[in-house]
């Protein structure tokens, strides 16, 4: 009896062994399939996301240039309105230049019409005449002088303004011109020339015709 106890648990052992063995087993086979099943997975994902991120570059890039595009329009149109503004503020100051010359034209006829009643008839009255009459034609001086100082500074700025403008002008015209001859030289195609050697089959061809050539006229 005690010997077949003793193989009864022998057998067991074995066989808890081998359910071991083979469950081990299994989960091992399990695990390289699953391991294999995901490693395109992951690939396909890799790939999809150079993808989705070279795609993204792409795009910024033409956003920049779209938005590089809307700044030089924009810029284009504040030279002009800097010139157009440049060009009003000098024909302002030249009118109000004008009407001073000729208000100080009036101020010295007006002097000097005081100054003659003074000497005509000295008194306080044609004093204090001659005295405002000067009063106001320094002013009026003053006031000239102010004009044409602002009038030579807006000249300047309009200068300033046309010289930024054909320079801003000159640039896109580089920059166009270099388009078109990076759009020429990219649409060149480069012709290459191959030159066929004479393979030794076609050698031979032509030997064999130039015997029968010459048999022919032997005959």
């Amino acid at each position: 009896m005690a010997l077949k106890k003793a193989a009864k648990k022998r057998v067991v052992k074995k066989a808890v062994v081998k359910s071991g063995s083979t469950s081990a087993t299994v989960k091992k086979r399990t695990a390289k399939k699953t391991a294999v099943a995901s490693a395109p997975v992951k690939k396909q994902s890799a790939k999809k996301t150079a993808s989705v991120t070279s795609a993204a570059s792409s795009s910024q890039v033409a956003v920049a240039e779209k938005e590089l595009s809307v700044t030089l329009s924009k810029l284009a149109k504040a030279h002009e309105r800097e010139i157009a503004l440049c060009g009003k503020e000098v024909v302002k100051l030249k009118t109000q230049l004008e009407r001073a010359l000729a208000r100080q034209s009036v101020l010295k006829e007006k002097k000097a019409a005081a100054v003659q009643s003074q000497t005509e008839k000295p008194g306080q009255a044609t004093k204090t005449r001659v005295v405002r009459a000067n009063a106001a034609l320094q002013a009026g001086n003053a006031v000239i002088k102010n004009i044409r100082d602002a009038l030579q500074r807006a000249r300047s700025a309009q200068s300033e303004a046309q010289k930024a403008q054909k320079k801003f002008v000159a640039l896109e015209k580089v920059q166009a011109g270099f388009e078109r001859d990076w759009a020429k030289a990219a649409s060149k195609k480069r012709k290459v020339v191959r030159r066929v050697g004479k393979t030794a089959a076609s050698k031979a061809v032509a030997a064999a015709t130039e015997t029968a050539t010459e048999e022919a006229k032997a005959e």
